[in-house]
């Protein structure tokens, strides 16, 4: 099975680098997908190409979702959504974040929590049902904790 794994970074190499791009895209390849790596809303529009897109964050990839959708694709959300914390954000970067969040939150399949905060911040704008909780991991074994 295929999977579009989208993020709008400016160069593909972060998803090798970052790592919880790293962890999410080997995970998807342990479930035995084929993990298509995309930084561009055109391949979106190549919906033959892939089952399912997996998009991070929830702005940019609003766009990609919804072209999705209108080919029949489910879109699975997940990343951090800072800027719903009002405490960290101007009102107006506060009310974008909380509009992109519902637009993505009405077109996915799921969105993926990775934070407590943030299952706090999304649950005051929407109802939770497509909500699912799975913070971000480290990897223990460098740090020589156990």
């Amino acid at each position: 099975m295929k999977v579009l794994f989208y993020s709008s970074v400016k160069d593909k190499e972060l998803f090798h680098i970052q790592q919880f791009y790293k962890i999410d895209i080997s995970i998807l390849e342990e479930l035995g997908c084929e993990v298509i790596l995309s930084n561009h809303f055109i391949d979106a529009f190549l919906f033959w190409r892939y089952k399912f897109v997996f998009a991070y964050f929830y702005k940019y990839s609003f766009f990609v979702a919804l072209v999705a959708k209108l080919f029949g694709k489910n879109t699975y959300f997940t990343g951090g959504v800072d800027a719903l914390e009002k405490s960290l954000v101007s009102d107006r970067e506060y009310n974008v974040q909380k509009l992109f969040f519902r637009l993505c939150y009405l077109i996915s399949k799921t969105c993926i929590i990775v934070s407590k905060s943030d299952d706090v911040n999304v649950r005051r704008i929407v109802d939770g049902k497509k909500l699912s909780y799975s913070e971000h991991t480290i990897e223990t074994a460098p740090l020589n904790v156990i």
